[in-house]
């Protein structure tokens, strides 16, 4: 299952984009993208029933949360309180850029009449999932290209009763 968003805000192409994947036996995976806010997003969001996996693309990180435990607290005449904690795993990635890797690796098997590691099969799956993620997103596409910026007010309080 395949839910997709995007927007275009200014390059006349996909500002920002957002696709949930849903796997019949599988993860959640959250994937999102985008030149919109004020911080570069490129990150991969996978939920199993084992793990929580967060992945920062351009910052080339990986973090595993696994053996999550939640736990309700009574803390007496206080109320309850709810706590959860996790193993949280950093996971080193070399700082190699990928699509420079690929590349190589392209070559090499042109080069040395070798096979890829990733079999055309799985290739040709990933592009077909790739184009639908595309599709679902310019079914839904928001333009927000000419929309201007809202516009927001503080209100001043008033301190009806209160003299000083």
């Amino acid at each position: 299952l395949v839910d997709a968003h995007g927007l275009t805000a200014f390059s006349g192409a996909v500002d920002h984009a957002v696709a949930n994947l849903a796997f019949p036996a599988g993860p959640l995976v959250t994937v999102t993208a985008s030149r919109v806010t004020e911080q570069k997003v490129r990150s991969i969001e996978v939920t199993t029933l084992e793990a929580y996996l967060e992945s920062d693309l351009l910052n080339k990180t990986i973090l595993s949360h696994r053996h999550t435990t939640g736990q309700y607290l009574n803390h007496h005449q206080r109320g309850v309180k709810y706590r959860q904690e996790s193993i949280i795993e950093r996971i080193h990635v070399p700082t190699f850029e990928p699509l420079f890797l690929e590349l190589e690796h392209f070559v090499d098997c042109v080069r040395k009449a070798q096979s890829p590691r990733v079999p055309v099969t799985e290739a040709v799956k990933a592009l077909r999932l790739a184009l639908l993620i595309r599709h679902a997103i310019h079914e839904r596409l928001v333009d927000l290209s000419h929309a201007r910026p809202l516009q927001y007010e503080i209100a001043q309080p008033t301190w009806a009763g209160v003299s000083g």
